[in-house]
């Protein structure tokens, strides 16, 4: 994490330096809304840091999220765990776990190191806004997306939530970067290794990665042939993150790349059954029918799924207004372009809206 941090940003300062200098016109126009939101922001940002300290109480942390890194520094390697079936999931965020629980501070170092990531994704997402849209968007994307009680929830624990919305909201970034640079290869590539790393994390990001891939297309007006090498330099830089868990589980889960997923096509491995199978599934909160698909978006407005009310519904009532948005700005249209391809995608397979959260960042910046 350090190497690729350190490398991508002396590449982003050789391709464009910092400027200290910060014009006056930029933020004399703050009224006091945005300077309360700012400090509401700042208030939010320092309750994260001080339960940062506090003892892991979240049960996926303790089974699954650091549990698993624990049995690996146990056991002095990876080693599969029998009987937990979490332990099979991709979990590239539980290698920075495991350095984490390597140290003499691992009782807190793994829930700051997350909130760290939390705080990152604000930066990315005010970044972002700031680069592409205005100073004042990029304020009040960073509050709208605090705002996220359920996003918010996720810095309280040692998840796997924090760093697939940071990895989704960067790569989003990168792209978009790319694609305001005439194609610039170099931050496609960047883009997919981030996508990458958050579906390395958790295989349900597989959705926002295919939501970059529609924003590319709908950059290039969906000819295949203008932007077929983009793609597929975004898809071979992503995949490199997330084969090596691919590798793991062919080797302990029976022939199975994608356990617990697909058991009725590979088989199921020793040591589970069809029960623990059925389980897993039942808390993945798929969708039922096509009825209920159908009123995802009125469920996810009214707080009737699961988690569900910790999404204001103040982003959600203002998205009739983006048609009008879309009209003057391109960057705008790609951006909605991801969201509506995100919500798409993962309302068709899930109804719990924890999945939602790599796509927050990029619905607060719209």
């Amino acid at each position: 994490f350090i190497c690729a941090g350190i490398a991508s940003f002396a590449f982003s300062f050789k391709k464009q330096p910092i400027t200290l200098s910060c014009p006056k016109k930029d933020f004399s126009d703050l009224g006091r809304l945005e300077i309360t939101s700012l400090a509401a922001l700042m208030m939010i940002l320092f309750f994260s840091a001080i339960q940062s300290f506090t003892p892991e109480i979240f049960f996926d942390t303790l089974v699954y999220h650091l549990g698993v890194p624990n049995q690996w520094v146990a056991e002095h390697g990876f080693v599969p765990i029998k009987g937990n079936i979490y332990s099979n999931l991709f979990m590239f965020h539980g290698l920075a776990y495991t350095a984490c629980l390597l140290t003499e501070y691992s009782y807190f170092l793994p829930r700051l190191l997350n909130t760290y990531a939390f705080f990152m994704s604000i930066a990315a997402i005010a970044g972002t806004a700031g680069r592409h849209f205005s100073k004042k968007t990029a304020l009040w994307a960073a509050v709208i997306f605090c705002s996220f009680v359920l996003a918010d929830s996720s810095a309280a624990y040692a998840g796997a939530e924090s760093f697939t919305i940071l990895f989704c909201a960067v790569s989003v970034s990168a792209a978009l970067r790319a694609l305001s640079e005439n194609g610039s290869i170099v931050f496609f590539v960047l883009s997919g290794i981030l996508a990458g790393c958050a579906m390395a994390s958790k295989a349900t990001c597989l959705v926002y990665g295919i939501g970059i891939m529609l924003m590319i297309m709908a950059y290039f007006k969906f000819r295949i042939k203008a932007c077929a090498k983009h793609l597929a330099f975004f898809v071979l830089s992503a995949s490199l993150p997330v084969m090596p868990w691919i590798i793991k589980n062919i080797i302990y889960c029976g022939g199975n790349p994608f356990f617990p997923f697909a058991a009725s096509v590979f088989g199921m491995p020793e040591g589970y059954s069809a029960e623990m199978i059925s389980s897993f599934m039942q808390d993945t909160n798929p969708q039922t029918s096509f009825l209920s698909w159908l009123k995802n978006p009125w469920d996810l407005l009214r707080g009737n799924l699961q988690s569900g009310e910790l999404l204001p519904p103040l982003c959600f009532i203002m998205l009739p207004s983006l048609p009008f948005l879309i009209k003057k700005d391109r960057k705008a249209m790609l951006v909605s372009v991801f969201v509506f391809v995100s919500w798409l995608l993962w309302s068709a397979v899930s109804s719990m809206p924890r999945f939602f959260l790599p796509a927050l960042p990029a619905l607060a910046i719209l």
